[in-house]
């Protein structure tokens, strides 16, 4: 009888931890393509890509797509979605250094980057998105999915490199800016026209000093004989206002952020 009971114990234990195993986020794909943008190969080669950048920096970064978000009917109600989404299955700010997902729906053409506050550290709302969206949006535009969502890692891995070299010190386009490298061109530009400016002074042979400007006029190097204004022609300028009717928010993208996420997103 002891010995029952220590078996079915020991199968019980057996099954919660292969249900644990299957249900850890370590386990839990970082591709969802839903909306079946990519084919076979690319979900594979992209979540060998992103698993690579969870074992590199510990965090999750993560892609989800999908045709339609059922029930949703803003742009707030998707994010919303993207948020729960990303935070159920990936965000664990105690144990890794954030996480993110990038969310398509193809229905609407909305895509947006979401970012725990673990991440956001590393990809500010304000900076570091931009420089994402730069990489990746003419591609989503053109249709060329995996390529976005390629850069779209590209870009993470590249932020949070940046933020580890750096002490600390999340991206920004100021600080890739070189002073040294201005001030040097400066100096170097400088000398180059005053060399010149040497050279040519000392290829002319006519070079005396006079004591007023008439002085230096050759007053038989030039004889006018004959002179007249023409007038060519005119031309008008017509400035066309744009009516409300003809926005589009196709194209259109901004950077946003709550207590507990941030990122941005617009439509492609």
């Amino acid at each position: 009888m002891y010995k029952k009971i220590l078996t079915i114990f020991a199968l019980l234990m057996l099954l919660v931890s292969v249900a644990a195993a299957q249900n850890s986020p370590q386990d839990f794909p970082m591709v969802h393509d839903e909306a079946k943008l990519m084919t076979t190969q690319q979900q594979q080669d992209l979540e060998q890509k992103l698993r690579a950048l969870n074992d590199k920096y510990n965090i999750k970064v993560a892609v989800l797509t999908m045709k339609k978000v059922p029930g949703a009917k803003e742009v707030k109600e998707i994010r919303e979605y993207g948020k729960a989404f990303l935070f159920q299955h990936y965000r664990d700010l105690e144990n890794n250094n954030g996480s993110v997902i990038f969310f398509q729906v193809t229905s609407s053409r909305d895509f947006m980057v979401i970012t725990d506050n673990n991440m956001r550290l590393r990809i500010t709302d304000g900076e570091g998105y931009p420089y994402l969206e730069e990489r990746f949006l003419e591609h989503l535009k053109d249709g060329n999915y995996y390529q976005a969502y390629s850069e779209y890692a590209d870009g993470v891995d590249y932020l949070c490199a940046y933020y580890e070299e750096n002490d600390g010190e999340p991206y920004s386009p100021f600080n890739e800016f070189s002073w040294a490298g201005l001030i040097g061109g400066i100096l170097l530009s400088g000398y180059l026209g005053y060399g010149f400016y040497g050279f040519l002074v000392s290829r002319m042979s006519n070079v005396a000093f006079k004591f007023e400007a008439g002085e230096y006029l050759n007053k038989d190097s030039f004889n006018l004989t004959h002179s007249e204004d023409n007038f060519l022609y005119t031309s008008r300028t017509v400035v066309q206002h744009k009516s409300k009717d003809d926005d589009s928010s196709s194209g259109s993208s901004s950077s946003y952020s709550d207590s507990d996420s941030g990122g941005g997103g617009g439509k492609y």
